[in-house]
């Protein structure tokens, strides 16, 4: 499917590739109408002096995760990059998808020293979004910041689908988070992409995940039946998410 670069992996099922490297170069050379899907969860540009240890420290506990030793993401820029690379990036996918783009953010709500809160609609094509679905965690991290905690993130279904199946859903969801990718520090259930899969596709339909980490939305659209593309810039989650795909069955619906 694509011109200009090789895959980094190809399944040897014919189900897709994945492509190492920064989906910024890469995505826009996907042809128009390649994909059916996008589901995606970006790095969250948190600000990560808030989980270490010491003065500024609130959740020393987690700070072995925020770190790149820990497997986080070197992600934090200025903010006004972030969102304007996210904004690209979306209208980009859509201009490859003959349905929607689906993107997983959450509320990052300010603290007491930051002074600002950012809304994921603050970046996104809010006349484009066709619905937004809650994921209730059940669970957080925040218990010793002297607010409630923060257990629910965002879906937004950016585009109108190619595709509906009425697979019985509301607009809130809970589901734990997964533990099925333990090489990587924020690895979402397989069910959320399985449901946005099952819902806006067909079977042999193409999914795309730009930001693909450990595989997860690769997995669901295999599993599924899809074919998939993930574009991923870290090599290990690169390695990992074809482990995980080797390991995978195919089921067809």
């Amino acid at each position: 499917m694509m011109n200009l670069l090789k895959p980094y992996w190809t399944d040897p099922q014919g189900m897709g590739e994945i492509y190492l490297g920064d989906c910024r170069e890469i995505l826009p050379q996907l042809g128009p109408g390649a994909l059916d899907l996008a589901v995606t969860s970006p790095p969250y540009n948190s600000k990560k002096q808030w989980w270490g240890s010491g003065a500024n420290g609130i959740f020393p506990d987690m700070a072995h995760k925020f770190t790149r030793g820990g497997g986080w993401y070197p992600d934090e820029v200025p903010e006004d990059e972030y969102q304007a690379r996210e904004r690209l990036l979306v209208d980009i996918a859509l201009s490859k998808c003959s349905g929607s783009v689906c993107y997983n953010h959450k509320v990052r709500y300010a603290f007491k020293r930051t002074g600002r809160s950012y809304h994921p609609i603050s970046w996104l094509p809010d006349e484009n979004i066709w619905c937004e679905i809650i994921w209730d965690r059940g669970s957080g991290v925040t218990f010793n910041s002297r607010r409630p905690v923060v257990a629910d993130e965002r879906i937004y279904v950016i585009g109108r689908p190619k595709t509906y199946n009425n697979i019985g859903l509301t607009t809130v969801w809970r589901l734990p988070p997964d533990n099925e990718a333990p090489g990587h520090p924020c690895a979402f259930p397989v069910e959320l992409p399985a449901r946005l899969i099952a819902m806006f596709t067909g079977p042999g339909d193409t999914v795309l995940d730009y930001y693909a980490g450990s595989g997860t939305t690769l997995v669901a659209a295999k599993k599924l039946g899809r074919r998939f593309i993930g574009i991923e810039i870290e090599q290990k989650y690169c390695d990992l998410a074809i482990s995980r795909l080797r390991q995978g069955v195919l089921i067809t619906p």
